[in-house]
């Protein structure tokens, strides 16, 4: 039996540890992780957990390996991502309830660049469905994710840390005002049609914007978004051309590469004749070259440059964080509670096992040394004895779980007094 068998393991990247190059470089995109969660699995033996977003690149596992799991996975993360071992930085690292408490964390956008953005939620429910679509079941994780969810939705529910506009795309918007003022009389270029473009697109439209032009790859969702802002689309090898007609551009995509370089952006300020133009890029990897932000009349913004304006709004959402961790006090709670359910049952069997071993091992010394009378009158004591010594413990464990009341040391010691570990 090994009491490592339902802990969990967490490694994370993220605005706090690495820079946004270093993010760039270990992002994931959706394909990469259902691909990827496999061959991390069959790596580790045990239940494996990505989640990737603007901001973050972090693994969750169950099992044996969570204590090493940076150890067991930099190898295969650096395979995947072209590049040796010693180029990845290295990664905050959490074990047991700090793990479990970081992902409820992040879940409630404790650990957001925005605090109170609202975007990471769904994120992790993302996150939770490439776990639950991977062809082994992950009943562990499944739980912590389970309860990830329902901890963010409880503190957008029961305090105010969310309200407002606090994500990467309304803090855009936040920077375009400061520079444009009014958007009525601009062009908004939006490149990329995913969830994060939609709502920069929504949040310009609720401030005053009222052009729109949409780039993106595929035509048929390009098209359906510019709909929905009675704007343009233009495909995506007229990027240059668009980038011509607009005054803001959001570039808000999944591609791995650079789709603005420094000559591109050259050859528009040339065309636009050096009128200025705001360059806001919030994808990861970063979508603009940032030697394009050189030429006269270019603002080119990442995601990091937008820390500064998310402090401007920090100090009401920051009165709310004590409240919103007393909630994520109760998941952390229910998820000690769920482990030590699920160590009980186990453990009372070891315990069961490991008694009855003995009991066996002490009646063998004295087989073929007494009368079949005497031997049956042994067996009948033994079991009558093993019985009454486990008697209490297995009640205590029992009675204790149900009522929630059970520690996750009172198992430690039941299983280290009695040598459980060892036991196969």
């Amino acid at each position: 039996m090994s009491k490592m068998s339902t802990e969990i393991g967490a490694i994370s990247f993220s605005h706090q540890n690495t820079t946004l190059a270093e993010r760039d470089l270990l992002a994931f995109s959706s394909s990469e992780i259902e691909q990827s969660l496999p061959i991390f699995r069959d790596k580790l033996g045990g239940e494996v957990g990505i989640l990737s977003t603007c901001n973050r690149t972090e693994f969750y596992a169950s099992g044996a390996c969570a204590p090493t799991l940076w150890e067991d996975v930099k190898d295969l993360v650096a395979g995947i991502k072209g590049v040796r071992p010693t180029r990845l930085p290295s990664p905050k690292q959490l074990y047991g309830a700090d793990a479990a408490r970081h992902l409820f964390r992040v879940s409630a956008s404790l650990e957001s660049l925005a605090l109170g953005e609202d975007q990471i939620l769904a994120q992790v429910k993302d996150a939770h469905e490439h776990i639950l679509e991977a062809e082994k079941k992950s009943p562990i994780l499944d739980q912590l994710f389970q309860l990830a969810v329902r901890a963010g939705k409880d503190v957008r529910t029961n305090t105010t840390l969310c309200q407002g506009n606090v994500s990467i795309s309304s803090v855009s918007v936040e920077l375009a005002k400061k520079i444009f003022g009014a958007f009525k009389r601009y062009t908004i270029l939006l490149v990329g049609a995913g969830e994060t473009g939609v709502n920069a697109g929504v949040h310009f439209k609720s401030a005053g914007a009222k052009d729109f032009i949409i780039v993106n790859r595929g035509q048929e969702r390009g098209e359906r978004v510019a709909n929905q802002f009675d704007g343009e689309y233009m495909p995506l090898h007229r990027l240059s051309d668009a980038c011509v007609r607009a005054d803001i551009v959001v570039f808000a995509t999944g591609a791995q590469h650079p789709l603005l370089d420094l000559e591109s952006m050259r050859n528009i300020m040339r065309a636009r004749r050096n009128r200025q133009i705001l360059v806001i890029d919030i994808s990861n990897p970063r979508n603009v070259d940032p030697r394009a932000g050189e030429p006269d009349g270019v603002f080119l913004y990442n995601i990091d440059h937008l820390e500064a304006i998310v402090q401007e709004n920090l100090q009401e959402r920051t009165d709310q964080i004590p409240l919103a961790e007393n909630i994520l006090d109760a998941y952390v709670q229910e998820w000690d509670a769920y482990l030590r359910a699920r160590r009980v049952t186990p453990t009372i069997a070891a315990l069961s096992k490991h008694f009855k071993s003995v009991r066996q091992q002490e009646l063998d010394h004295f087989r073929n040394k007494v009368s079949e009378e005497e031997f049956a009158l042994l067996e009948e004591f033994s079991k009558r004895m093993i019985k009454k010594l486990q008697h209490n413990p297995i009640i205590y464990m029992r009675k204790a779980a149900s009522s929630n009341e059970l520690r996750s040391e009172d198992l430690d010691l039941v299983i280290k007094l009695h040598g459980l570990l060892d036991d196969d």
